[in-house]
C-alpha cells in the first residue's frame, strides 16, 4: 500500500493536533516558532538547513519534561540565523549534536499524561495515595497557629496581587544542592520580594509549596520527570514506605521504554570486557588477512595474538567478529552526525566548488567532497528516506 503524501498544510495541522494534547500550555507557546519552522523546512530555499530545522520542529512537540534546554529561545535563534543568511557558528552546531535523539513514542504518550496529572496537582500515576498525607492534610488544614502566621503575612501584604490567574501563591522554588538560581538571593527592597521572602520562609515552616485562595496546599511525596532521569521529592514530615508508596513498576516502563538496560556491576564488566576482546580480535583478523593467513592459519594466528584459550572454536571468534562489526557499525553512526548529508550543510569554505567542465579535474587529495568518500552511505541512507516531492527538490537543488 502506497502511503499517501501530506502537503505541508496537512503536515503542520497534525503537529498542531499533536501539541495541543501536551499540558502546561505547551501548545500556545509553541506555535507560532513550530509554523516558522516547519515552513521553512519545505521552502527549497533553505533546503540544506533542513536536518536542524527538522531537529527543532521535533523537539517543539515532544513534552516539556523532555527539554533539556529553552528550545524556543534555541529554536528562535536557528531561524534568525538563517533568515540572515548566516553561516552557523561551529559552536552552535557542536550545540546541537549534543541534543539527544528524540524520546520513543511511547515514553512520550506517558509521559504526556503524567503531565496533565501534574498541572491538577495530581502525581498518583508514579505515587500511591497515603493515608499519612491524608492525616497530616486534616492536621494542616485545622491547625490556628497557621491560620493566625498566615493573618500577620495578610496585615503587612495585599496578597491578592501576587497570586497567579488560578489564584494560587506559589513560594520560591528550591535548587537542588549548590546550585542556586535567582531566587536564591536575598532582597528585601520592594514589597513583592519582601512578600516573596516572607512567604516562602512560613511555606517551609509548615511544609507548605503554595496557598490557594485560603486552604494551605501541602507538600506531598512527588516522583517527575527530567531530561536526565526521574526526580523523587520525600517531604519531610513524610516516613516513606518505598514498596508501598512509589509504583516502581510504573517508573520502570518509563525507563525501560527509553532504553535502560538491566545489568548489574559483574554483568555491566562481563560486558566491557567481550566488547573489548571483540574489537582486539577484529584488529588480529584484519593484520591476519593482511598477512595473507587463511583458514586454521588464520585461527591460530587470532589465538595467539589476542591471548584466547587454545581450544577457542571458530564459532567464538565469528561470533566476537560479529559483535566488533556492530560496535563500530555503531561509533561511525554516531560520528555521522557532522557528516553534510545528514546535519552538517554544506559550506563553500569546506568543500569549495569545482568548475563544471571536463577539462577541469582536481587532483588534489587533500579536500575530499564527501560523495567520494566511503560516507558515501549516509548520503544514500538519508535519500532514501526522502519523498518523491524532497527528492525532486533536492535534484533540483543538486543541479544548481
Amino acid at each position: 500500500m502506497v502511503k499517501q503524501q501530506l502537503t505541508p498544510d496537512q503536515e503542520f495541522d497534525q503537529l498542531v493536533v499533536i501539541v495541543a494534547k501536551l499540558a502546561f500550555s505547551q501548545q500556545k507557546k509553541v506555535t507560532e516558532l513550530l509554523r516558522e519552522v516547519h515552513y521553512m523546512y519545505h521552502d527549497p530555499a533553505f533546503a540544506r538547513y533542513r536536518p536542524y530545522l527538522k531537529l527543532f520542529r521535533g523537539w517543539l512537540v515532544i513534552p516539556y519534561s523532555f527539554w533539556m534546554r529553552d528550545m524556543i529561545g534555541a529554536g528562535r535563534y536557528l531561524v534568525a540565523r538563517i533568515r540572515a543568511g548566516e553561516v552557523l557558528s561551529a559552536r552552535f552546531i557542536l550545540f546541537m549534536r549534543f541534543m539527544r535523539e528524540f524520546p520513543p513514542e511511547i515514553a512520550q504518550k506517558i509521559v504526556a499524561m503524567h503531565e496533565h496529572d501534574v498541572q491538577k496537582g495530581k502525581y498518583d500515576s508514579w505515587t500511591r495515595s497515603s493515608k499519612r498525607f491524608d492525616a497530616y492534610e486534616k492536621q494542616i488544614l485545622n491547625d490556628p497557629h497557621l491560620r493566625e502566621e498566615w493573618e500577620k503575612i495578610k496585615s503587612q501584604f495585599n496578597v491578592d496581587l501576587y497570586r497567579n490567574p488560578v489564584g494560587i501563591l506559589r513560594r520560591y522554588v528550591y535548587s537542588e544542592r549548590n546550585f542556586k538560581g535567582d531566587d536564591w538571593y536575598f532582597t528585601f527592597d520592594d514589597d513583592e520580594s519582601a512578600f516573596y521572602e516572607i512567604f516562602t520562609n512560613f511555606c517551609e515552616r509548615f511544609d507548605l509549596w503554595g496557598m490557594e485562595g485560603e486552604t494551605p496546599l501541602l507538600l506531598k511525596l512527588t516522583v517527575n520527570i527530567l531530561p536526565v532521569g526521574f526526580m523523587i521529592v520525600i517531604p519531610t514530615y513524610m516516613s516513606l514506605d518505598g514498596g508501598r508508596d512509589i509504583r516502581w513498576k510504573k517508573i520502570t516502563e518509563v525507563m525501560s521504554a527509553l532504553g535502560a538496560a538491566r545489568m548489574g556491576a559483574r554483568r555491566l564488566a562481563a560486558k566491557e570486557d567481550r566488547e573489548d576482546e571483540a574489537l582486539r580480535i577484529k584488529a588480529a583478523n584484519k593484520q591476519a588477512l593482511a598477512d595473507g593467513k587463511k583458514g586454521k592459519d588464520r585461527i591460530e594466528y587470532i589465538i595467539r595474538v589476542v591471548g584466547l584459550p587454545a581450544n577457542t572454536e571458530d564459532r567464538t571468534i565469528r561470533l566476537r567478529l560479529n559483535l566488533a562489526d556492530e560496535i563500530l557499525a555503531e561509533r561511525q553512526e554516531e560520528e555521522g552526525f557532522d557528516h553534510p548529508s545528514f546535519h552538517t550543510p554544506y559550506h563553500l569554505d569546506k568543500y569549495p566548488a569545482q568548475p563544471a567542465t571536463a577539462k577541469t579535474k582536481s587532483t588534489s587529495p587533500a579536500i575530499t567532497h564527501p560523495a567520494n568518500t566511503s560516507t558515501l552511505a549516509y548520503v544514500k541512507a538519508a535519500a532514501a528516506e526522502l519523498s518523491a516531492e524532497e527528492k525532486a527538490e533536492l535534484r533540483k537543488w543538486l543541479g544548481n
